[in-house]
């Protein structure tokens, strides 16, 4: 459960110490005639898997949605029902498993030069909706994932030699 949750909380980032943990659980394994003993050996590897896929989800460029549907198919998915082996269907139906690519939204920013067409880096402005968050403004590098634009007010992109951007998210036009 515990990589699960490292996984749902940095869904699309990469996190080099989640990979480490999964990695260590993965590596830390007996050999295969364990798995034959032990049927919820097969809950452990697969909860393992499913959380390196939401680490790389998309390939970096997904993150999850926060509207109520998405918290409930979320939920679904990941409730920590042990099966024992590939086709168990006695408690828990499969496809209920994979739910959670149904909670997922784009959310990568990359900004890209125009004269050559390809990607650049540059420094990144988020303006938040609530002032009263410990962070009112976030200041980073893109190409990155955004958080939720539930949240966002605003987003600006500058740089040594970038044009300034300015995108105001509470304008419909």
């Amino acid at each position: 459960m515990m990589l699960t949750s490292m996984g749902i909380l940095n869904v699309g980032r990469g996190k080099v110490e989640t990979i480490r943990f999964a990695r260590y659980r993965r590596c830390h394994d007996y050999e295969l005639s364990y798995w034959s003993h032990y049927l919820w050996k097969y809950h452990e590897e697969m909860s393992l898997h499913r959380a390196m896929a939401m680490l790389f989800l998309g390939d970096g460029r997904y993150g999850f949605k926060r509207d109520n549907l998405s918290i409930a198919l979320l939920v679904i998915s990941m409730y920590p029902i042990v099966a024992h082996n590939v086709a168990d269907n006695r408690l828990y139906h499969q496809p209920l498993r994979f739910l959670w690519t149904h909670a997922v939204e784009p959310r990568l920013l990359v900004p890209v030069c125009r004269s050559k067409n390809k990607p650049i880096q540059c420094d990144v402005e988020i303006r938040f909706k609530n002032p009263s968050m410990s962070l009112p403004y976030y200041y980073g590098l893109a190409p990155m994932v955004l958080p939720p634009l539930d949240d966002v007010i605003s987003i600006a992109l500058r740089g040594p030699g970038v044009e300034e951007l300015h995108f105001d998210l509470t304008n419909e036009k």
